[in-house]
């Protein structure tokens, strides 16, 4: 990149040697690139969105006011640190670094940039010269949602998928795989915590949510579509994904939450929602990859995502960094990640169970078809000829 050229250009002007400035130039770029979000974020607070909103109030039509009213703007910027996260996952290891390594920098810094977000509602004099309509009630959600990018959902499918085919060496390479990125994504965030010294947020935050089955249904829908971009999902199936979150999710919630929360449901708990989550949505993919023409795991795994329970996973990290040697701490975090666990793998095992036996199921069923097929071949044509005993000449 010409960029790159130009600065590294200009470190050894100065002097410095030429390895160490090849260096330090991919390091100055990625600073120069948060000076710029930094003064294109000042430049649209204080004055792009003071004219907007001066300009909205002025109009007669609803929609600009529900925008600013529901504060739809500081959602959208919650998704800033996820995005230079992820692509600061990408950008690492065209330049040489070791993929778990890239994993740690990009989590360490989605939730650096996440934690930083948090100060436009909490800090009150950045706060008081903010509009109204950019104060967050809940300033602490994009940490929990800003290194999802990174959660190995296809290794970990395809680690359970190959462990019920019998395929125990292939399966514990991938299981391997799956906890040393796992390993990494929480290094960078437990590390960002220390640094940034993040209380645990996490301890208030509820597991139940009180909202409507439609408000599942949408952040269900963002969210699958979202994931599948990760996985370069072709664009013609982001619907497709969009309505498997939606069944996922809400059949999730329907069977985890019930009576005893307040919400309509079945009150299964966690677990055994996620895993009936994620089946159902397996057993229709099974017929609905045919019409789509497209592999099982493209449209399942981006549509089960959303029900990782990121709060659980959190509660969990936060336990372990702030143990002080006190009677029960052990215990509450070894709660908290077993929970989160035993979700996780249900959603795993849901999503490939059904697919593994159906397709044995489906595969028998084509060797019968096959075999009748050459039974009325060979009645109609006679005997095959073994092109082994022809003899060439």
């Amino acid at each position: 990149m010409d960029i790159l050229k130009n600065i590294d250009e200009l470190l050894v002007s100065w002097g410095i040697a030429p390895s160490l400035a090849d260096m330090l130039d991919q390091f100055i770029a990625f600073a120069l690139v948060l000076i710029v979000a930094f003064l294109a974020d000042v430049l649209c607070r204080n004055i792009l969105l003071k004219v907007v909103a001066h300009l909205i109030r002025k109009t007669k039509a609803t929609w600009d006011d529900i925008v600013f009213d529901r504060k739809v703007l500081i959602h959208l910027s919650r998704m800033v640190a996820a995005i230079l996260g992820f692509r600061l996952r990408m950008f690492l290891p065209t330049k040489g670094c070791n993929n778990y390594v890239a994993i740690g920098i990009s989590a360490f810094v989605a939730t650096l940039i996440a934690w930083l977000t948090s100060f436009l509602s909490l800090n009150p004099s950045i706060a008081e010269a903010l509009p109204a309509f950019m104060h967050s009630d809940t300033p602490w959600h994009p940490l929990m949602a800003c290194a999802l990018f990174i959660v190995p959902g296809v290794p970990l499918i395809n680690f359970v998928c190959d462990m019920l085919d019998g395929y125990i060496e292939v399966g514990m390479v991938r299981a391997l795989n799956t906890l040393l990125m796992l390993f990494a994504m929480a290094f960078g965030i437990a590390f960002a915590i220390q640094v940034c010294h993040i209380d645990n947020f996490v301890k208030d935050l509820t597991m139940t949510p009180h909202h409507e089955y439609w408000e599942f249904a949408i952040a269900a829908a963002v969210s699958a579509m979202g994931f599948s971009t990760i996985f370069s999902i072709p664009r013609r199936l982001l619907p497709v994904v969009a309505v498997g979150g939606i069944i996922a999710v809400c059949f999730r919630n329907f069977v985890n939450l019930g009576p005893s929360n307040g919400n309509i449901g079945l009150d299964m708990g966690l677990s055994i929602g996620s895993l009936a989550g994620s089946a159902l949505i397996s057993i229709i993919v099974i017929k609905a990859r045919h019409w789509f023409h497209t592999p099982h795991q493209c449209i399942t795994i981006p549509s089960v995502i959303p029900m990782v329970p990121g709060v659980l996973m959190y509660r969990a990290l936060f336990a372990f960094i702030d143990m002080h040697g006190v009677v029960g701490e052990v215990t509450v975090g070894m709660n908290n990640l077993i929970k989160a666990s035993l979700a996780i793998i249900c959603i795993a095992l849901g999503v490939a169970i059904p697919n593994v036996f159906f397709r044995r199921f489906i595969a028998d069923n084509r060797k019968r078809k096959l075999l009748a097929m050459l039974v009325e071949r060979k009645k109609k044509n006679g005997e095959f000829v073994d092109l082994h005993e022809v003899e060439i000449k």
